[in-house]
């Protein structure tokens, strides 16, 4: 671009000054030439075009003037120049060579020179060249005659005068001009000076401030290439200052889109639409590392030219975090959405059966408080015997005992549970007592005197009398033991022993006498040989008999009430058959049918606890099973538990005893709900191989402490407050699940739950 065609702010002043003097200049010695005009026009009573044409260029001029500060400077010389034009024209058509008005040709000249360009002047000149051949060709040929005859108009006074204002007015013009440029000029030097001192300090600081940001900043022409970078630039993409000057910025970009620089480009074509451009890139370092920014650009003009300032704020770790967090939730919605569609199916079915459950839940219930009164009754026999009753375990644990028992060893009621037999014998006592354990475990019924010592030092004598417990599969699981505390009679036997040896001591020297009392002595002994012999008859009778009655006597009272419910079903299936079809009844009426089953198996249990059962080949799915105890159980799940299946696909099926498998499934997912105080969930997993299927079932309850857990599957052993339970149904699952030569493994966690591990063999 040519110096001509720039604009300077205080150049543009200048101009504009000299614009508004040269008008008002012209303006007062137009109007002082124009009256003697006037005057002439007068006395010759005679108006030219030459009169019109200088007052309108005038008037022109004055409103030009007036309105000034509202038309811009390039107008303003428009009107100007048009008004010099005209002037100088109709003065040269009327006089020709001697127009007055031609001086005014170096002032257009000047002017359009100043303001404009010099290229626009010599494109004016030309103009006026032609304009003035033209003219002088018309007068010439005499096609043009001037108004005035030569001679006259030199001898003219007023010509005199009007060449005299025309030639002031021109002086006076380039005159002021040049001292407002000179004034101007020297002003601007000092201006510049001053600013150029500002720039450099403001260049200082700006540099300082340019390269201490902690954004990377760049600069490219509208070509891409970069011309300026700051420090923190050169540390983000691992270039020398040197190496990244004069590159095109584009070989930042990677090669594919959608961050190549063909889309690069196409954000920097939006700066002709807008100031400034936002957006996230993925550009790469010197060593081909990729890196998320955020970049700004800006259109700005530097030295005149265009050129793109680009800030670049480094945000890879925050977008690497946010691309993860969106990963995640993309992920999470999938399962949340997964999941609702598996609870509202879960839930439509649980509304389908809510009726026939109803109905089952309210004879389960009937059902369970029938148990528990004869349960209750058991209870009570046991703890008012007159002996002593415990169940001990093969380590000689008790596990169950009764008030007597209790009594009998010195402890407080409840706390005999749990501790050993040992801890009440001494050393050839308890070696006695193994013999007899040995005795039971080959299915040998033992009755035997023995010898306790109690915490306190105490000493007591009891016969005690052990029988072999075996379980419904014929199972040894420990003792049955009774005791009866022979104390009193052994210290009555140890006085009369006394009593006898000072009878000896007395009578040494009666030999006859000492004959006779041994006769006597060995004769009692005899006597109370016998009487002690048929007294453990009778004490084992009597043992035998209150267990007999105490079945018969459960048994009949259970089996009663069991033929009234199976009569009353079987009634109701003859009578009403088609209406119990019709109502959908058949479920409810094998429901029913199916509990007074169970009851029966329970009561067969009292009287035949140590038959051996048959019935593991029964051919059992165990996912139906599973599905089966969560129905029974689902009163107690509505509204506070949440059972999340992760089934196999395919059926699981093994043979067992399909009913004692339910049993197992149905104590776990009763402890899991007992242990959810409030909501919670329980998920329950299947998995199957050549060799073993697994069941794992896992809640979110309270936890079981872990010195607790090796205790948990021991009989009456209990975490579960007074009257919550007696602590037989883990032990039952132990036992069942080593039946069918499987095992079960307890996790738990304070406070986050406990994981139950059911492991049987793959036997179909």
């Amino acid at each position: 671009m040519k110096i001509y065609q720039k604009k300077y702010f205080e150049l543009e002043d200048v101009k504009d000054r000299f614009i508004n003097i040269a008008l008002i200049t012209g303006i007062v010695l137009g109007f002082l030439a124009f009256l003697p005009t006037v005057f002439t026009a007068y006395k010759n009573k005679v108006i030219t075009i030459n009169n019109i044409s200088d007052l309108s260029v005038l008037l022109i001029f004055s409103l030009v003037y007036i309105f000034r500060k509202k038309i811009n400077l390039t107008i303003r010389t428009l009107f100007i120049v048009i008004g010099l034009l005209l002037f100088i024209i109709t003065d040269a058509v009327s006089f020709g060579i001697f127009s007055d008005n031609k001086i005014f040709i170096i002032t257009l000249l000047f002017i359009v020179f100043f303001i404009f360009s010099p290229k626009t002047a010599i494109w004016l000149s030309i103009l006026i060249t032609v304009l003035y051949f033209v003219l002088a060709y018309y007068t010439i040929t005499g096609f043009l005659k001037p108004k005035i005859a030569h001679d006259i108009r030199a001898v003219s006074v007023n010509t005199w005068i009007i060449n005299y204002l025309l030639t002031a007015i021109v002086t006076l013009s380039v005159i002021f001009l040049l001292r407002g440029f000179y004034n101007k000029f020297v002003q601007l030097i000092v201006t510049l000076e001053e600013k150029n001192k500002f720039i450099k300090e403001k260049e200082s600081n700006y540099t300082e401030v340019y390269n201490s940001v902690t954004d990377a900043i760049f600069i490219h022409d509208m070509k891409g290439y970069i011309t300026d970078v700051n420090e923190s630039m050169v540390k983000l993409f691992k270039y020398t200052k040197d190496e990244l000057l004069n590159m095109d910025s584009r070989l930042l970009n990677q090669s594919y889109a959608p961050y190549d620089a063909e889309h690069y480009t196409n954000f920097v074509l939006q700066l002709n639409k807008k100031e400034k451009v936002v957006f996230e890139w993925h550009p790469k370092d010197k060593f081909g590392n990729l890196i998320w920014v955020e970049v700004t650009l800006v259109k700005i003009r530097i030295g005149g030219k265009a050129s793109v300032l680009t800030v670049i704020k480094n945000i890879d770790k925050q977008k690497k975090l946010s691309l993860e967090l969106e990963n995640y939730r993309n992920d999470l919605e999938k399962k949340v959405k997964l999941r609702t569609e598996e609870l509202q199916a879960i839930n439509e079915e649980l509304l389908s059966n809510n009726e026939e459950l109803k109905v089952m839940n309210d004879n389960i219930e009937y059902q369970k408080n029938i148990i528990e009164e004869k349960e209750r009754r058991l209870n009570s026999i046991i703890n008012n015997q007159g002996e002593g009753f415990s169940i001990n375990d093969l380590n000689e644990y008790f596990v169950s005992a009764n008030y007597r028992a209790h009594e009998i060893f010195n402890v407080p009621e409840g706390k005999l549970i749990g501790m050993s037999l040992k801890d009440f014998f001494d050393d050839n006592e308890w070696a006695k007592i193994k013999e007899q354990s040995k005795l039971r475990k080959k299915n040998i019924r033992s009755s035997y005197e023995t010898k306790i010592i109690l915490k306190d030092g105490t000493v007591k004598y009891l016969i005690v009398t052990g029988t072999p417990d075996f379980d419904s599969e014929g199972n040894m699981t420990g003792t049955i033991a009774n005791f009866l505390d022979i104390t009193d009679r052994i210290l009555r036997e140890n006085k009369l022993k006394e009593l006898n040896e000072e009878f000896e001591t007395i009578n040494e020297e009666l030999n006859e006498a000492n004959e006779e009392l041994t006769v006597q002595k060995n004769t009692l002994q005899n006597t109370l040989d016998e009487l002690k012999r048929t007294q453990n008859q009778l004490l084992q009778s009597e043992k035998m008999a209150s267990l007999g009655v105490l079945a018969a006597g459960v048994a009949h009272e259970i089996n009663n009430p069991l033929n009234y419910i199976l009569g009353g079903v079987t009634g109701l299936e003859k009578i009403l058959k088609n209406q119990i079809e019709e109502a959908g009844a058949v479920p409810v009426m094998d429901a029913i049918k199916e509990g007074v089953e169970r009851a029966g198996k329970i009561v067969s249990g009292l009287s035949h606890f140590s038959r051996k059962s048959s019935s593991h080949t029964e051919k059992c799915e165990i996912h139906s099973v599973i599905d089966n105890c969560i129905t029974i159980l689902n009163n107690k799940f509505r509204n506070k538990i949440e059972i999340k299946k992760m089934y196999q696909e395919s059926p699981i099926y093994i043979r067992c005893n399909e009913g004692q498998i339910h049993q197992v499934f149905l104590n776990v997912l009763s402890n899991a709900e007992q242990s959810i105080e409030k909501n919670g969930t329980i998920s329950i997993k299947t998995e199957a191989n050549s060799r073993f299927v697994v069941i794992s079932i896992e809640d979110t309850g309270t936890g079981i402490p872990e010195e607790y857990l090796s205790r948990i599957t021991d009989p009456f052993f209990t975490t579960k407050n007074p009257g919550a339970g007696i602590g037989l149904g883990l032990s039952v699952v132990h036992r069942i699940i080593e039946d069918h030569k499987g095992t079960v493994e307890f996790k738990s966690t304070m406070g986050k739950g406990t994981q139950t591990v059911i492991t049987l063999p793959n036997n179909l």
